[in-house]
Order: C-alpha cells, then sequence, then structure tokens
C-alpha cells in the first residue's frame, strides 16, 4: 500500500502516519457496518437513485437504467430487460464517507459499495466504470459515490487495502489510489 501511495505522488510522512496508525479504522467500520444494515451480501453492491442492484452488471444494463432514470422512469413499470438486475424498491443512501465524483446536483447517483481485493469489483472497474465516467459522470448526469465494504473473510488484504484508500483521500488522491489498486491486480 505505501508504495501506492508513493507512486500517486502522496505526502509519504503523512500518508505512513495515517495508514500505520489506522486513522480512519471508525470510519471504516462504519461503512462494513452500514453495507451490513442494507443487507448486502457481496461486493460490488449498487444503488442508482436507491435501486439496489449487485454483480459485474454490464455497462448496457446499467446505461439502461441511468437513461431510464434520467427520463424520470417510474420503476414501478421499469422495462422487463431491468427487472432481473435491479430492485423497484428505493432506499435512501447515506452518503456520508462516501468518495465523489462528478456533479452533486447530478439527476442520478450511483452509489458502488466495493472491495479492493474483489474480482468482481475489478471487472466492473475494467469494463463499466470507465465508460460511466466518460458519458455520465464527465457530462454532470451521473453522480458516482464509492463506499468501502471490504469482504475481510475472503481477501485478506481488504481492510489494509480501504486503509490505505481512506489515506489517499485525506490528500485528495483517492480516486487514484482507488484506479492504482485495481489495475495493480491485473483487472
Amino acid at each position: 500500500m505505501k508504495g501506492y501511495a508513493k507512486d500517486i505522488g502522496l505526502d509519504m510522512e503523512r500518508f505512513n502516519s495515517c495508514f500505520d496508525n489506522q486513522n480512519y479504522k471508525e470510519e471504516l467500520d462504519m461503512d462494513v457496518a452500514y453495507g451490513y444494515e442494507l443487507e448486502i451480501e457481496g461486493t460490488p453492491a449498487f444503488f442508482l437513485n436507491g435501486h439496489f442492484f449487485d454483480g459485474a452488471i454490464p455497462y448496457s444494463v446499467i446505461k439502461e437504467a441511468i437513461e431510464f432514470e434520467l427520463k424520470g422512469g417510474d420503476w414501478n413499470k421499469m422495462p422487463e430487460s431491468l427487472k432481473d438486475y435491479i430492485n423497484p424498491s428505493k432506499e435512501e443512501i447515506d452518503l456520508a464517507r462516501g468518495q465523489k465524483k462528478g456533479s452533486e446536483d447530478a439527476k442520478v447517483v450511483l452509489v458502488e459499495f466495493g472491495d479492493f481485493e474483489c474480482p468482481y469489483c475489478g471487472q466492473f472497474w475494467k469494463e463499466t466504470e470507465g465508460q460511466i465516467i466518460k458519458d455520465y459522470v464527465d457530462t454532470g448526469k451521473v453522480l458516482l459515490v464509492f463506499k468501502h465494504l471490504p469482504l475481510f473473510t475472503v481477501h485478506p488484504n481488504a481492510v489494509n487495502a480501504a486503509h490505505a484508500a481512506y489515506c489517499a483521500a485525506e490528500q485528495g488522491k483517492f480516486w487514484e489510489m482507488h484506479d492504482l489498486m485495481y489495475e495493480s491486480h491485473g483487472y
């Protein structure tokens, strides 16, 4: 993790202190507890304006859901093509502690609960996230929010990776750390 921090140009003294002292342990514990409270059982898990879906969903499905929501979609009448992927019921999602990318005024909020060691999260990052950023985040239509949900029982370094990401965020480089960690796994 410290090598990644150096690679993205973080102040290493500050990063080392943050990481070694686990300055964000309480926040990470709260994120994990919140994920369990929402009954998330695996990663990646998403909420699109509060509508739940999970797994490495193809870009075409997410695009259709975003477009449906941008047009003021009535989730009680969602397209058949989305019914196997998205739960029409809606949750109010707490964005506290989430790392945000995009306009706070976006009509659509896409929240990802992720784990930096999860291969499906890596697949989503590699195949889908960049396209969402290009088509919707960079155009101000979607606010992308990342929340940590390290699956520490199956991914032994996931908690350390989440701590590293928090410490990078402290220096304004969460997304750089996020991308580097996924890239380093070969996704």
